[in-house]
């Protein structure tokens, strides 16, 4: 264990520890924290080192992360798979050295991607998906249109506020909306838990509400145009 008063790790001091199986931190340590085993700075945003003798074969690296730290991953050789996530712009040299085997999986056009192209890693693509948008109006009609929106992501699963209508500009938890008049150019994206996003492959445009007012005395009747 790393007593709270280690303020500085090199990157190299765990490179011979091949049977290390998890390092843990005190948790009054100001500089470093600990994750199942896994050592991190104190905010959890990089991963300065994953232990050489871990035998699982497949980790997840937290959303929150954004950098991961010289020889995070060298010579662990029982893992088959590590996800990415979209956040993760900075990777030190020899992160993945001696990982024979390894694929990396990543959103398509994320740093990790680059990072492995460039280092001959593989890799497999794996990004959030809008199924199916449902719900606009193919006859016309009087009523207001509500779209749903089907959406899946399969490496961290969707955001709390996953879904946006406007291009991104705002979003929310729920996956649909209702639009009480003809509205054109609506742009549809899905978001991640790691930030990453997916847009639905066409605008959406709804031009089939209309009302007819007809007045009848005092009151005014709504009637479906033909």
């Amino acid at each position: 264990e790393i007593p709270s008063s280690v303020t500085s790790i090199d990157s190299e001091v765990f490179s011979s520890c091949s049977s290390l199986s998890e390092i843990n931190v005190q948790e009054e340590n100001k500089n470093y924290s600990s994750v199942n085993g896994i050592l991190f700075n104190k905010e959890k945003t990089k991963i300065i080192k994953y232990p050489a003798g871990k035998k699982e074969t497949s980790y997840k690296i937290p959303e929150g992360v954004t950098s991961i730290g010289p020889s995070a991953f060298s010579r662990c050789s029982s893992l088959s798979e590590i996800k990415i996530p979209e956040g993760v712009t900075s990777i030190g040299g020899f992160a993945f050295y001696g990982c024979s085997g390894l694929t990396i999986y990543c959103r398509s056009n994320s740093y990790a991607k680059e990072y492995a192209v460039n280092n001959n890693i593989n890799y497999t693509e794996i990004n959030p998906e809008i199924t199916s948008v449902t719900g606009n109006a193919e006859e016309w009609t009087h009523k207001n249109v509500t779209l749903k929106v089907e959406a899946k992501d399969t490496m961290y699963g969707l955001a709390e506020e996953a879904y946006s209508f406007d291009g991104g500009t705002t979003w929310q938890k729920e996956n649909t909306k209702t639009y009480s008049q003809n509205t054109e150019g609506i742009v549809i994206k899905v978001k991640a838990k790691d930030g990453a996003i997916a847009t639905y492959g066409e605008t959406v445009n709804i031009t089939k509400i209309t009302k007819e007012h007809i007045a009848i005395g005092e009151f005014i009747i709504d009637k479906e145009a033909k």
